[in-house]
């Protein structure tokens, strides 16, 4: 089982990189309420989608508390006065973070950003592991 969320994670990231528009990226796309949303980030749940629309030119992250619990949501932006840094915020009337991201599926991130290359690497690494185990 395992190794299949691999494989298809692997296909799904190479699949995107073959039909993607130019000048677009792929970003992660959730809300606080959709399971794996939230920190520590589960990019194989199953209501964390994975959006590569030609107007998506930045991946953003916004966190912030209300009532104690802490809500994230992923998503894509056309454009970003951020451009890519984090800022302190007000979300929906609450303190929050907002940080943005040019470069694939950055928005899965909690604090390190990586690329798709690494992610890819990582990806490549476990189905190996897998494989060479079983």
């Amino acid at each position: 089982m395992q190794l299949a969320i691999c494989l298809v994670s692997v296909l799904s990231l190479a699949l995107i990189q073959l039909i993607r528009p130019a000048n677009s990226i792929a970003c992660y796309n959730c809300k606080e309420t959709d399971h794996g949303c939230g920190d520590p980030f589960n990019y194989v749940a199953s209501l964390v989608e994975i959006v590569d629309l030609p107007e998506c030119k930045f991946c953003t992250k916004q966190s912030y508390i209300m009532n104690g619990v802490e809500h994230i949501n992923r998503v894509c932006a056309t454009d970003s006065l951020l451009q890519t840094k984090c800022i302190e915020t007000i979300i929906g009337g609450y303190n929050g973070y907002q940080c943005a991201c040019d470069t694939e599926l950055c928005n899965g991130a909690t604090t390190a950003r990586f690329g798709l290359a690494a992610a890819l690497f990582a990806v490549i690494a476990v189905v190996i592991r897998l494989v060479v185990v079983t």
